[in-house]
């Protein structure tokens, strides 16, 4: 059920035309957001080539020469590891990546669109995409580091390093949505710019009003407060849910020491129920 028409851009779809002209891929599928029918107007285009080992870098000389003859490319980007990714940009700022794979392990048929499927590859996969569950072993990691972060606050107040504190509530945000992310279990996440498909409309309206701080010491507490009660509860809900470790005594002793220190009360990390409003399959 191959179908070369599916990509709408013509430019690209010549391109692919070339590509498969010189018959170095085996198959061609449509990925992201285009292989499972949720792309929009903003959209990049994810194209996965099936190829032997050896041929990867042929394929992807082949890909950027039929490319670049059909549109300027202002930006390329080649990296190899567990195959080969080639990213694109075109003049009129149209995103391209190409990744040339071994075979389609681990992927299923709505995460694909077959463009070229000689060996009929797709039709072996799995129907469904499987819901990616959180992993024990990064929430601990998780909780861990942010109780550190949460400890450097007298450091970064006493020493008036605002910009520093700055990056802590950055890193503390990019947690919660990366927990917020996991606890969806949304099995077909989108790309980092499409948050909206991945976490609840309430999910992300609270992220999106967190405090961001300011250069003074009750600008930035209320906000390194406010980060740590959306994430410790939520953390410590995942942790429960997955039998992750739990950092107790580093806990105990950083909420001592940020009281001692600076009279901070870090918020308390009980889990609480899921509420349905957290998680989305839309």
């Amino acid at each position: 059920m191959a179908d070369r028409d599916a990509i709408a851009d013509p430019v690209i779809r010549r391109a692919v035309a070339s590509l498969l002209a010189t018959g170095v891929v085996d198959g061609l599928y449509l990925a992201g957001s285009h292989g499972t029918g949720q792309a929009d107007a903003f959209s990049d285009i994810d194209l996965v080539a099936v190829a032997a080992p050896d041929a990867h870098g042929a394929v992807a000389d082949a890909w950027q020469t039929a490319l670049a003859a059909e549109v300027e490319v202002v930006h390329w980007d080649r990296q190899s590891r567990w195959g080969t990714l080639v990213n694109a940009i075109t003049v009129a700022w149209t995103r391209v990546d190409l990744f040339v794979v071994q075979d389609l392990r681990g992927r299923a048929q709505d995460a694909l669109r077959p463009v070229h499927d000689r060996d009929g590859l797709w039709a072996d996969l799995p129907p469904k995409t499987g819901a990616k569950h959180p992993d024990p072993a990064q929430i601990t990691r998780t909780a861990t580091e942010a109780i550190r972060i949460l400890g450097l606050l007298p450091l970064g107040i006493g020493r008036q390093e605002w910009v520093t504190l700055y990056w802590g509530l950055s890193l503390l945000r990019t947690m919660i949505v990366d927990l917020s992310i996991q606890e969806a279990a949304h099995p077909h996440r989108g790309g980092a710019l499409h948050l909206r498909r991945q976490v609840s409309d309430a999910v992300h309206d609270r992220l999106a009003h967190l405090p961001q701080g300011g250069p003074s010491r009750p600008a930035m507490e209320a906000a390194f407060h406010a980060h740590a009660a959306e994430l410790l509860p939520l953390a410590r809900r995942l942790a429960g849910a997955t039998g992750a470790t739990w950092p107790t005594r580093f806990e105990e002793v950083t909420r001592a020491v940020l009281a001692d220190r600076l009279g901070f009360q870090m918020p308390p990390a009980q889990p609480g129920p899921s509420p349905e409003t957290l998680v989305t399959h839309n």
